[in-house]
């Protein structure tokens, strides 16, 4: 399962490994695009910079756990999904080099080198390399934004194996430069909606068997889907037009969204809950909701909207996060979490804090940090709410 108040921590000094920095926009370091539930945590990479985060499900406290070896600190974006398996987390690599391991009982990071075996001479291409992520009977599929295979890796026996999915004709088609962002799993099928073609990828993990469906109309591709217990509904990536999809009978029809929404990449992806599907924005600035009880007209309605139309550290205007029976939770481009009960309302609303217990290995990673933008000449040509212009002067001065 996938998931964010205002911490008020005032101007904190601290000087550490000769670096003297600021915690003045801490919330900042816990924005995330991944959320993984173990029962009893929430795990989240930043969306700015190497690093783990482990969050208390019960008060939102946070905790600095560590960075991923042999990539930068002051990368961003490095990781997507995060799947466990055996007491140890696996993340997607979307930015980084390798795929992120952790492992939850030893306490030790690691990374699998999945490019050392693989032939492909796109790779100094390729900006993006796997997004949605899933696990089944040990073994890891990594679904592709710009590569052009999936790839499964058996973790007992560590093992790596490209499927292909692509031919002429998908390559042909694809508008937009990705290939997948959300799937939906149900047991041994994976349902993956393609971003560029109007179509669905379905895989059986079962055998690696694949087919592939044509939904709704050429010249779109969808963001994401999700599953009502008898349809598919497919959010556009490209397009304005809401599919619902029956599976089964192979038949599809189309919602046009009416509200104030035109242009690529509206929406982040979808859920359903209680008779409900959810649109959660990417460039749209509010959620949607399409009542699905009454199945001859869909009422498409304006749910919740952002507070302003700057943007915060998020491309996006909101990132869904996860959802059970009860509720569902958001992240919005402020770093707000957001959690919605089962009747739409707003039940809690906060930034998430970090706990005091972890204040030294919090700091220490972020004099770590503030070093590897020194020595990154690509880095130190601008002032970040991490390093603002005074604490470069300083750690100058200090290093000096």
């Amino acid at each position: 399962m996938y998931l964010g108040g205002i911490l008020n921590v005032g101007r904190l000094i601290n000087n550490v490994g000769g670096c003297v920095y600021m915690k003045n926009k801490i919330n900042d370091m816990f924005a995330f695009e991944n959320l993984y539930d173990d029962g009893e945590y929430y795990w989240f990479t930043s969306w700015s910079y190497n690093a783990l985060f482990r969050m208390d499900k019960k008060n939102w406290m946070v905790e600095y756990i560590g960075s991923f070896p042999n990539e930068k600190l002051n990368a961003n974006r490095l990781y997507a999904n995060i799947v466990e398996y055996e007491n140890k987390l696996y993340f997607t690599p979307s930015h980084a080099k390798y795929i992120g391991v952790y492992d939850k009982n030893s306490k030790i990071f690691s990374n699998i080198d999945y490019i050392a075996q693989q032939d492909n001479t796109l790779d100094n291409l390729i900006e993006w390399n796997f997004y949605p992520a899933c696990e089944y009977n040990g073994c890891i599929y990594f679904f592709p934004h710009q590569r052009d295979y999936i790839l499964k890796f058996e973790v007992t026996i560590g093992r790596m194996t490209r499927i292909s999915f692509t031919n002429d004709d998908l390559r042909m088609r694809n508008i937009g430069g990705t290939w997948f962002f959300g799937i939906y799993v149900q047991d041994n099928i994976v349902y993956a909606p393609f971003n560029g073609v109007n179509a669905v990828l379905k895989l059986n993990m079962k055998n690696d068997e694949m087919n592939i469906y044509e939904v709704g109309e050429q010249g779109t591709g969808f963001a994401d889907m999700c599953y009502d217990g008898e349809n598919f509904w497919l959010v556009p990536m490209h397009g304005s037009e809401v599919v619902k999809w029956n599976y089964k009978k192979n038949t599809s029809d189309r919602i046009k969204i009416t509200v104030n929404g035109s242009g690529d990449y509206l929406f982040w992806g979808c859920n359903c809950l209680n008779n409900v599907v959810y649109l959660i924005p990417n460039a749209y600035s509010k959620i949607l909701t399409i009542d699905i009880q009454n199945n001859t007209e869909y009422l498409i309605t304006e749910y919740i909207n952002i507070e302003n139309d700057d943007k915060g550290i998020y491309y996006s205007n909101y990132i869904f996060c996860g959802l059970d029976k009860n509720y569902m939770l958001l992240f919005d481009k402020e770093t707000y979490l957001y959690e919605i009960d089962k009747e739409k309302n707003i039940i809690r609303k906060e930034r998430l804090k970090l706990n005091p217990k972890n204040k030294i290995d919090y700091n220490t990673f972020i004099s770590r940090l503030q070093t590897q933008i020194i020595l990154d000449k690509e880095k130190t040509n601008y002032e970040t709410y991490i390093f603002p212009l005074e604490d470069y002067i300083r750690c100058i001065i200090n290093n000096n």
